[in-house]
């Protein structure tokens, strides 16, 4: 099968290449699945280059998400899957077969049903993004009537997490940086959009909604003086992303009423 892939780590113009490679087989306990579509994500990108690298197995096909119909199943797996469309997530992790492929094999828990009215782009979109953003929300409890803010609004993450908060009950606030990026937020379900570079960003998410109760956090060194500024106390503010800053508390300043 035809299949994108690295042997060594570096720029994607120096070490990937498209190549022939042997069909993988599913094992007991996995699928195999034609893929439709590939998802590519921030996570893919700093293995390949070596910025977070991951041992190679001889070679790595990348990407972790993707969408597609099963083929054929592994021992321990319903026969009556194959033909499923499935949309997949952490499929190159700790494996070889990521969904930048012809052909990719998962377990079956990461093979989960797309519905009919679901396209296949969708569902290569779902995987980090998505899941990413439900555990931020929820990890901490429900949130139906709480006001939630999420920083970068316009993101893959951002934007699944105002989604998700909007149908959940939850009172959106989303930052974003143009007008285009806020008018993203917008029509995923922010009730209010804030741009974060304003002077009075604080003001205006406070006169828009109040205090927030949960934080959805992307840049959390750059962003926390603004994060503590909207937070109550016993506010969340969840971080999923690392960046060179640091978060570090201004002098005098402490988040004892912040988690």
């Amino acid at each position: 099968m035809r299949a994108a892939s690295y042997d060594r780590y570096g720029p994607a113009a120096e070490v990937l290449t498209v190549r022939e490679v042997d069909r993988p087989a599913p094992a007991a306990g996995e699928v195999l699945v034609k893929v439709a579509c590939s998802g590519v994500n921030p996570t893919d990108w700093k293995s390949r280059s070596g910025a977070t690298p991951r041992p190679i197995d001889g070679f790595q096909i990348p990407h972790h998400d993707g969408a597609g119909v099963i083929e054929a199943v592994g021992d321990g797996v319903d026969p009556a899957r194959v033909g499923q469309r499935v949309w997949l997530w952490l499929a190159a992790a700790g494996r070889r077969w990521g969904t930048a492929a012809e052909l990719t094999v998962v377990p079956q828990d990461q093979a989960v049903p797309l519905p009919d009215g679901a396209s296949l782009e969708l569902g290569a979109s779902l995987g980090v993004p998505a899941m990413t953003a439900h555990w931020c929300l929820f990890a901490d409890g429900p949130i139906d009537g709480k006001t939630v803010l999420v920083a970068g609004g316009a993101g893959a993450v951002g934007h699944f997490a105002i989604e998700l908060a909007a149908r959940a009950g939850a009172r959106v606030v989303a930052t974003a940086s143009t007008p285009e990026k806020l008018e993203l937020a917008r029509r995923a379900g922010a009730a209010h959009v804030v741009s974060y570079t304003d002077a009075d960003a604080a003001g205006q998410i406070r006169a828009a909604a109040g205090q927030a109760d949960r934080v959805i956090e992307v840049a959390l060194g750059a962003n926390l003086g603004l994060d503590l500024a909207v937070a109550r106390p016993g506010s969340t503010i969840v971080c999923y992303a690392a960046e060179p800053t640091d978060p570090a508390l201004a002098p005098g300043v402490t988040a004892s009423g912040a988690r």
